[in-house]
């Protein structure tokens, strides 16, 4: 008995500590309006990194974006916030989280887009530069217990967007809709979660899920949506579903080990100032007209 009157409280307690954390995004929001544009959207971009960097488990990295490649040479468009696996390379110009960074896509954990306000033109944006990000994870290898191993793939690295401030959300779901049927991309293309601070939220279902409130099974590609009319902890809520999607897409790589060896090979055979091809594993993979 004493327990069960113990955990509400401290759920509770979490449930503030989460909102609180909204809350002072908001704050910061404010703050920076007087800044100039650029200025203020890296301070933004700063702040979420603050709060990402304080409560994800330490196995992943956070740091600014820069973009992620695939061992065929293709790269992404340019990314706000780029997660990471710590058992990964990591590819920095430096140990500061601010500073830019590039990896390959076999180590990313989530890629975030950062807006001071989603509209039309800012959600568009978002979606082809998380769409742009390479989908072929070539060099990982995974426990050979794990069954589900392509649904496992799918979830990372998991595209989001979080917006300071936004418009109507059945104007973003309707925009949504029809960026869809515009553009036809592959599922692990499609964005996973969607946050306008304080506002409201938009979840992608990746397996078939029976809802807590109602008992209904809702299909895989589903969005589940809350909003401020649901509950005055929107934002804490919000953030802490952030934070569940990227501690779930870390697990995945407790079970795999990326084959950074493959892409030395590739580094070796593709290297424009190299002439001796005498190398076994280059000689065996070079193209026909090396």
């Amino acid at each position: 008995n004493i327990c069960c009157l113990i955990m509400p409280n401290a759920i509770i307690d979490l449930i503030d500590y989460f909102q609180s954390e909204s809350n002072d995004l908001d704050n910061i929001f404010n703050k920076t309006k007087g800044f100039t544009n650029a200025d203020a959207g890296d301070l933004r971009e700063d702040s979420l990194l603050d709060f990402l960097n304080r409560q994800i488990p330490s196995r992943t990295k956070i740091r600014k974006g820069g973009y992620l490649f695939d061992s065929q040479g293709n790269k992404s468009k340019q990314i706000d916030l780029l997660l990471t696996n710590n058992l990964t390379l990591q590819f920095s110009q430096s140990l500061e989280s601010s500073r830019k960074v590039f990896n390959c896509i076999e180590g990313c954990v989530a890629a975030i887009s950062v807006k001071t306000t989603l509209n039309k033109e800012s959600l568009y944006n978002s979606l082809d530069n998380l769409a742009s990000i390479p989908l072929e994870k070539k060099f990982i290898r995974t426990n050979a217990n794990i069954s589900n191993y392509e649904m496992l793939l799918h979830q990372v690295p998991q595209k989001i967007i979080f917006a300071y401030r936004g418009q109507e959300l059945k104007k973003t779901i309707q925009d949504l809709q029809e960026y869809y049927a515009t553009n036809k991309l592959d599922d692990r293309q499609k964005i996973n979660l969607i946050i306008v601070n304080n506002d409201y939220a938009l979840a992608r279902l990746l397996e078939v899920t029976t809802s807590m409130l109602t008992g209904k099974e809702l299909p895989a590609g589903t969005y589940t949506i809350w909003s401020k009319r649901n509950t005055g902890s929107i934002g804490g809520l919000s953030l802490f579903r952030l934070l569940v999607f990227v501690q779930k897409a870390g697990n995945l790589f407790e079970n795999v080990d990326i084959d950074m060896d493959t892409y030395y090979e590739q580094i070796n055979l593709m290297d424009p100032l190299r002439t001796d091809l005498s190398n076994s594993s280059i000689e065996k993979n070079k193209p026909n007209n090396a």
